[in-house]
């Protein structure tokens, strides 16, 4: 046996008989045999097989030398088998690929191998080819694969109708050529009936354009798409469906068909227009809310929705808050004046903590700068199960609501205060009026009794002027309060008339001092002291002047402490000011601003010292008609300096009164 395997093969076949084989084999092969050799562009035929000269249809002779060219063959063929000859060359090994030619009147596929042999004495690469006809070959292949794709065509088609969805498919262009069971039971159409998916019977007419721009672009992309419409059921309604294709591509890339689905997402549509119904109810209710609303999830507490009135009330738009933490941004103060963290926000403690929060008044700085009391009413939103999903807080401007709240209440209380004081006023003014009244009363009682009686005594020259100097100082005491009470009820009508002259101030106030000095004299034991450094004129109303003097110097007397009152001129400016100074009892600090209000007598009873309260009220009114200011400086038990500061110029400017000036 090893002498068998280890024969010698030069003494097992002689050289001759070996080259007298590959010659038989070479000439005799139904394979078509050759040798070539390339130049740069075509390819040269050095020595080819019978077979293949006949392939050419040539003789062997004639074949030899011919370049590829020659023989017909185009640059295209030439080019693919240089590349399979370079690419052996570059391998070292034999290349095999299928090329198909026409043979007897029709194609031919042939299974080729170039082999690379070497270089030529001129440097030229030389290749053997070997030419295969598996033309019956293929055909079986192809016919496998016909059986095979049919096979595979009827299970896709069986998994298609057991499918719950409508299937389809189409081919290249688009054009529908199956469609599964599922689409005949809803259509309640047969295969005869369909042309395509574009058939206008089942599409509603509101879709149908649409649905036709939106293929006619779909099928030339060759990408998958999808598109819901509705399509039409046997029963003539329409039901959504959301449409999904892929395209199916050979070897190449190239689009051979298209599956395609169609899903029934009636419910599910139904329920997204439901949602969007009541997103825009939503958003309809928000934007007529007069308050605004906002919205932020739990439990990050991150702001997702504000409503149009957002801005209106808060002078910004909603800060974009990521969490709770970012509240802190908002910028508001709780009534200590320390500034509100983040947590502290109704609507943080509603998501973290589920608390409703009911109208909370919140000092807060707008984005515009302003001050603003917020309203803040905040809840949680839970879900099924009650847990915290979002909160949501609503937001009111009540800044003005509580201005005017508050100014009700201070309404509320002066007029209460007022009540109290016409009150005190009436028991004031039936006191002062009965006192003169009273006394007026009497004298003549006794006057008249005296006369009776015929007493000679009762009716002599010194009795007489008594009595009607007494009779004259309660006429006049009653004259004064009745023009007090009209004063006020030209104050109160803006019927207070204001006459202006040029006034000599100087002579004025020496007249008032003659007029007075007996009455202070009597009460101070002294004569009013008047203190006058420069002659000043201006133009104002005498009498108003000679009236607000008159009661600045009768308050004196009646809080003076029965001690003597000085009158000070000068010049401020354009301003004359005339300062009326007792060392009274004085006047309390809270009581400075009061005492120039009606009926207020300084918290002194009538009982202490007579007198409605009006003087003061009246001097401020005459005063502030005349554009000037009038003031107090007082120390309890140490005195009080009253001054009227009067301009020297004429002006007509309007200081808020509601005065009707001559």
């Amino acid at each position: 046996m090893e002498d068998i395997l280890s024969f010698d093969k030069e003494h097992f076949f002689s050289q001759s008989d070996a080259q007298k084989a590959m010659d038989s084999f070479f000439q005799d092969s139904p394979l078509m045999l050759g040798i070539v050799e390339l130049t740069s562009n075509d390819i040269i035929h050095l020595s080819d097989n019978p077979a293949s000269a006949k392939f050419f249809g040539t003789t062997q002779s004639a074949l030899r030398g011919k370049s590829a060219s020659s023989l017909g063959v185009t640059p295209e063929v030439i080019a693919e088998w240089t590349y399979h000859y370079h690419e052996s060359q570059r391998l070292n090994q034999p290349v095999k690929f299928r090329q198909m030619f026409p043979n007897a009147g029709k194609m031919h596929s042939y299974q080729v191998t170039v082999s690379f042999l070497g270089m030529s004495h001129q440097g030229k690469p030389r290749f053997s080819y070997l030419l295969e006809d598996i033309t019956k070959i293929v055909e079986e292949e192809n016919q496998r694969m016909i059986r095979d794709k049919e096979k595979d065509e009827k299970q896709f088609q069986m998994l298609a109708n057991a499918m719950t969805q409508m299937a389809w498919m189409a081919n290249a262009d688009g054009n529908i050529f199956w469609f599964n069971n599922r689409w005949y039971e809803f259509t309640g159409t047969t295969p005869e009936e369909m042309k395509g998916l574009l058939n206008r019977k089942f599409h509603h007419p509101d879709y149908y354009e649409m649905v036709r721009d939106f293929l006619s672009e779909a099928w030339e992309k060759n990408e998958p798409w999808e598109l819901t419409f509705p399509l039409k059921g046997k029963d003539g309604t329409f039901r959504w469906f959301l449409t999904r294709a892929v395209p199916i591509k050979d070897n190449n890339g190239n689009v051979i068909r298209w599956f395609g689905t169609n899903t029934d997402i009636t419910e599910q549509q139904n329920l997204i227009n439901e949602i969007e119904f009541q997103k825009s109810r939503f958003e309809t209710v928000m934007k007529q809310m007069p308050a605004a609303v906002i919205i932020g999830e739990a439990p990050s507490g991150k702001l997702i929705f504000a409503n149009d009135k957002m801005h209106e009330v808060w002078g910004h738009e909603m800060l974009p808050s990521e969490d709770i933490s970012q509240y802190s941004e908002w910028i508001a103060f709780h009534p200590d004046g320390t500034r509100y963290q983040g947590e502290d926000w109704p609507l943080a403690r509603s998501i973290k903590y589920g608390e409703i929060v009911d109208s909370e008044d919140t000092d807060v700085l707008r984005g515009d700068g302003k001050r603003a009391i917020i309203r803040l009413s905040s809840a949680p939103v839970r879900d099924r199960n009650g847990h915290i999903v979002a909160g949501v807080v609503i937001c009111q401007d009540v800044t003005e609501s509580i201005q005017t709240h508050n100014s009700l209440l201070e309404s509320e209380t002066r007029l209460k205060e007022a009540v109290v004081a016409r009150d005190e006023f009436l028991s004031i003014a039936s006191h002062e009026l009965k006192t003169p009244l009273t006394s007026l009363i009497l004298n003549g009682q006794m006057l008249k009794k005296q006369i009776i009686s015929d007493e000679k005594v009762a009716l002599t020259r010194e009795k007489v002027e008594k009595f009607v100097d007494h009779s004259n100082k309660q006429t006049s005491r009653l004259s004064r309060l009745i023009d007090d009470m009209l004063e006020i009820s030209r104050l109160r009508t803006g019927k207070l008339s204001v006459e202006k002259t040029e006034v000599n101030l100087n002579e004025l106030l020496i007249d008032l001092k003659l007029r007075f000095d007996e009455l202070f004299l009597e009460n101070t034991g002294e004569e009013l002291h008047l203190s006058i450094k420069e002659d000043l004129t201006g133009w104002w109303d005498r009498l108003r002047l000679e009236q607000t003097f008159a009661n600045l110097l009768t308050n004196a007397l009646k809080y003076g402490n029965k001690k003597p009152v000085s009158i000070t001129v000068e010049r401020e400016n354009d301003f004359a000011v005339i300062s009326f100074i007792d060392r009274g009892i004085g006047i309390k600090e809270e009581n400075k601003e009061k005492i120039f209000q009606r009926f207020e007598r300084a918290g002194i009873s009538a009982n202490e010292i007579s007198g409605m309260g009006l003087g003061l009220y009246i001097a401020k009114q005459i005063v502030l008609a005349h554009e000037g200011v009038i003031a107090v400086e007082s120390q309890i038990n140490e005195g009080s300096k009253f001054s009227v500061k009067l301009p020297l110029k004429d002006t007509t400017k309007s200081l808020g009164v509601d005065l009707q000036q001559k």
